[in-house]
């Protein structure tokens, strides 16, 4: 039983849906269109994890094997890009904005070292405030008013001193609400992330648009 698939691989023998947005990165990337290297996760995983809070057996070691495929796919196209990864919603059915999306997931010490040598500080700044923002909201429920407290203050023309602030008053911030620092390695991230955007599928929205569709 198989839970997940390359967008440049044959879908294969997986165990339910892997939802609109495969459908078109897959059709996509066999017309050699620039589609970024990724994979999808069966709707199946999605719903057990819904149902049991946690992922079939076996999904999460696929998982670490696609990301690992798309680190080296990555590395091949340009070694000197810091890998950074968002993570969305691929339902059945098109549920427009309805479910989460991770962005940034991958960002560390050395990640966003790597990033600011290859695009700048103020880049490098900027790309980890939006994912601490991701995180808080996404992935740990802080409350928004919170998080806008510091992010409002901040914007694309600020100085990396003054993102690098108000970044690292967000991280303190998620620790405060939650009592748990953002895990420093990636694959982590990365799981957290995926939990996030599949807890989703029962959020209010989510919900409501079902219910009315």
């Amino acid at each position: 039983m198989r839970f997940v698939s390359d967008f440049a691989a044959p879908p294969g023998e997986i165990v339910g849906d892997l939802g609109t947005r495969d459908t078109a990165l897959r059709a996509l990337t066999r017309l050699g269109a620039p589609v970024p290297p990724g994979f999808a996760i069966s709707n199946v995983a999605c719903r057990m994890f819904v149902e049991t809070g946690d992922m079939p057996e076996g999904a999460w070691e696929e998982i670490e094997g696609a990301v690992a495929r798309l680190d080296a796919a990555a590395a091949a196209f340009d070694p000197n890009r810091p890998i950074l990864l968002s993570i969305r919603s691929s339902a059945p059915v098109d549920m427009p904005a309805l479910m989460d999306a991770a962005l940034f997931i991958g960002t560390t010490a050395a990640s966003n070292a790597a990033f600011a040598e290859w695009a700048g500080e103020q880049a490098a700044a900027l790309a980890r405030l939006r994912f601490l923002e991701t995180y808080a909201t996404v992935i740990r429920g802080v409350p928004v008013r919170r998080i806008e407290g510091i992010t409002n203050a901040v914007g694309q023309e600020s100085t990396a001193s003054e993102l690098t602030a108000a970044a690292d008053a967000l991280d303190a911030l998620i620790v405060e609400e939650t009592q748990r620092p953002v895990p420093s390695d990636r694959l982590s991230q990365v799981r957290e992330g995926i939990e996030a955007v599949f807890a989703s599928w029962n959020a209010r929205p989510a919900t409501a648009y079902r219910r009315i569709n």
